[in-house]
């Protein structure tokens, strides 16, 4: 029997022994190779979703750590006179505010000029400065000279130099363009911010007199500690099909070139029964400060062995992606309650499955994708708050695949949208503080897109509860929600939490189905060391689908 007549045979029984169970989510597609799509789509989400929350940690951190270096400096006043002996007034040194702005203050213009007039109008002009930023500004009143014009003098302070000793803080990369330019306490937050976002940092810095006239000195300061961190795990959260104990390893590096950058790897790997089952990845991610802007490059990998016996024998399942992209973001606008991001990503996705030794065209695409992003978050009294909302769009690029005129096959030149909510919120309850985490996400396209692409309901990201079943489409959407507190006990921490989720996808053929599934959990924190017990259970699925029981997942983790 030639290798070929083997695989056709070997397509055959898996058809008559999977026969039985023909009802699925996906009843157009054949069962295995579902399954086969499935886990490519898992990986390549799970390795995504890695990068994305990176990115989404480092700019919490930052928000949260966002404190002005100083306050504004007091504006001077002119001592008290009744009247003033004066006959004009003019203004002189103002090149950052424009002339309406000047204006609309209202330019005392009476005979009889009071100090309270010249005070009201110093303080006016301060705060228009200040309200833009520009903290370092002094108005110097001079004269009345000869003709009785009395001079109000911009001093528009600049920074004169940046000091740092720590190789964390690059002043380059954190402060570009900023020596000899306006001092502006947003260009020094956006700096602080940028530093900050590293694990290790908690940046701060002094604003001291410069030697020249109006200049400034910025003096970066930043406690000690070690730059590099690490970290070990266990959980039993895997696939039975690909295994589903699940040990991995973690990196990270602030400022390993000296740039103020980061690198990230990390690398998992299923245990269990490896010569005929299993799932493993491996991810860099790395990024790049410059002032508002932000360049990070991303690559991951994936493969996976799932062996399935047949009445006869078994036959093997198997498949390989992986991913690689260029990411810039750049800080529109920032205050110390909200910042405005827009990114825009360029990514190259492979996937490759196989059936036996067969190569599966329809499922293994080859995808160039281009994303524009952006991002708003917000600390308000009900919380803080984030959106997301992007666009993507397929292309022929890099040898990505083309278009084919075949009915229902995947278009590789797809157009999708995403939008995100999440709301981070502290309360009490009882003298207890309770945490609560909701979470809102949508996807929709009209396109009928790869596998790797569609919108996966069943899974942890999503909706809690399943791990024997599958639902995904182009169009749809999840929430979750949940609520934790944090209780100290003997130096230790344990954390109970509970959640709910809940979502909904379009199938073409089927229309819209729906999941919804419910979570427990208790965290055990000491030091280093976490201890996590999580129980889930699915609430609502389609009819089809099979039995889901409860699940127990343990998780153990230890960061250095």
């Amino acid at each position: 029997m030639t290798k070929t007549q083997r695989t056709l045979l070997s397509a055959l029984l898996a058809s008559l022994s999977f026969a039985s169970t023909a009802a699925d989510t996906k009843p157009d597609l054949p069962i295995m190779q579902q399954s086969m799509e499935e886990h490519s789509r898992r990986m390549m989400q799970e390795n995504a979703d890695r990068f994305r929350n990176i990115v989404n940690d480092q700019r919490m951190r930052q928000l949260k750590n966002d404190d002005s270096a100083l306050p504004a400096n007091p504006a001077m006043t002119m001592q008290q006179f009744d009247c003033l002996a004066i006959k004009g007034l003019k203004l002189a040194g103002i090149e950052l505010l424009s002339h309406a702005e000047v204006n609309a203050l209202g330019l005392p213009n009476a005979e009889c000029l009071s100090n309270q007039d010249i005070n009201r109008f110093i303080q006016a002009l301060t705060t228009l400065y200040v309200q833009k930023g520009y903290i370092a500004v002094r108005i110097l009143a001079s004269g009345p000279d000869a003709d009785g014009v009395l001079t109000l003098r911009a001093v528009e302070g600049h920074v004169e130099a940046i000091q740092s000793v720590d190789r964390r803080l690059n002043t380059v990369t954190l402060f570009p363009d900023v020596i000899g330019q306006p001092l502006n306490i947003k260009d020094i937050d956006q700096g602080l911010d940028q530093a900050n976002r590293l694990q290790s940092n908690q940046a701060t810095a002094d604003i001291l007199p410069g030697t020249a006239q109006g200049g400034s000195i910025l003096v970066l300061r930043n406690p000690e500690s070690q730059p590099w961190h690490g970290g070990l795990s266990l959980n039993d959260g895997g696939q039975e099909s690909t295994g589903e104990w699940i040990a991995g390893i973690n990196a990270s590096w602030d400022s390993p070139f000296g740039a103020s950058d980061f690198i990230s790897i990390s690398s998992q790997s299923s245990t269990d029964n490896p010569n005929t089952r299993y799932s493993r990845s491996s991810s860099l991610f790395y990024s790049l400060p410059y002032g508002y802007w932000t360049l990070s490059a991303f690559a991951s990998e994936s493969r996976y062995l799932n062996t399935q016996q047949l009445n006869i024998y078994s036959v093997q399942l198997s498949g390989e992606s992986s991913q690689s992209g260029v990411r810039l973001d750049r800080v529109l606008a920032r205050s110390q309650h909200a910042t405005s991001t827009a990114s825009v990503q360029l990514s190259h996705k492979r996937s490759d499955n196989y059936f036996e030794d067969g190569w599966l065209d329809i499922s293994s695409p080859k995808l160039t994708v281009m994303e524009l992003g952006f991002n708003q978050m917000l600390i308000s009294d009900s919380g803080i708050w984030v959106l997301d909302a992007s666009l993507e769009k397929g292309l022929t690029w890099f040898g990505a695949d083309q278009e084919r005129p075949i009915a229902d096959w995947p278009t590789p030149e797809f157009t999708k949208a995403k939008l995100g909510i999440k709301l981070y919120r502290n309360f009490v309850i009882a003298e207890q503080a309770i945490s609560l985490q909701s979470s809102w996400s949508w996807q929709g396209s009209r396109d009928r897109l790869p596998a790797i692409e569609q919108l996966e309901l069943a899974s942890q990201s999503a909706v809690h509860g399943f791990k024997r079943n599958s639902l995904s489409g182009e169009t749809g959407w999840y929430w979750r929600n949940a609520l934790s507190t944090r209780l100290p006990i003997l130096g230790a921490y344990l954390s109970p939490r509970i959640g709910l989720d809940a979502g909904r996808v379009l199938q073409s053929n089927l229309g819209y189905q729906s999941l919804a599934g419910i979570t427990m959990g208790l965290s055990f924190n000491m030091q280093d060391i976490n201890i996590d017990l999580e129980y889930n259970r699915a609430l609502h699925m389609p009819d089809g689908f099979k039995n889901e029981e409860g699940q127990i997942i343990s998780r153990l983790s230890w960061q250095f």
